[in-house]
């Protein structure tokens, strides 16, 4: 992407300084390094019979290069980096949000037996056992909110800024955070 961006920028300025032969130059001097990285990943790509936006694009670029037009050519360069760019950038962040989702997932439960606690594995929660979820606690498991009320931050699934308050019965969904007092939660899954 830096050596389109930087073509495309030192060709317009040798352009308005009047020597259009050395911008047009430069400007495929930016694209071809481009195109041929293009050229070797759409060879394999069109052998696995994958076809996408990067041929349109190294089809587009190869064309403004045989037609003379090496400003277009740059430009589709650099627009075809760029996308790319943005595409690391949005794996590599959904990727870290991911892990961050699993590293909260919880371990434990509080699962009452007999009007008394014991804390097991979340693996041993089978439906219908009644769990006590205590402030500041991810939800372990999907249930039924058994009390009369329950604030949820649900900020990590929904994105949601506010904590929402549920009523008895509602359905709760694992992942989500216990924002208010404790409650009992019926198992579902």
């Amino acid at each position: 992407m830096a050596v389109a961006a930087a073509a495309l920028v030192a060709g317009a300025a040798a352009s308005l300084l009047g020597a259009p032969a050395l911008g047009r130059g430069l400007w495929a001097a930016g694209m071809i390094p481009t195109l041929a990285i293009l050229t070797v990943e759409l060879v394999g790509r069109l052998v696995r019979r994958e076809y996408g936006v990067d041929l349109i694009a190294g089809l587009a670029m190869a064309g403004a290069l045989a037609l003379g037009e090496h400003l277009a050519g740059v430009v589709i360069a650099l627009m075809l980096a760029g996308g790319n760019l943005l595409e690391q950038h949005a794996r590599h962040r959904a990727t870290r949000e991911l892990t961050a989702l699993l590293a909260r997932q919880p371990r434990h439960a509080h699962r009452e037996v007999d009007g008394k606690l014991e804390e097991v594995p979340v693996d041993q929660v089978r439906p219908d056992d009644t769990l006590l979820v205590k402030a500041g606690e991810v939800l372990p498991v999907d249930g039924t909110l058994l009390d009369a009320t329950a604030s949820i931050d649900q900020s990590s699934l929904t994105g949601e800024a506010l904590p929402v308050v549920f009523r008895q019965g509602a359905a709760l969904r694992s992942g989500t955070v216990n924002a208010g007092a404790p409650f009992r939660l019926r198992a579902t899954a």
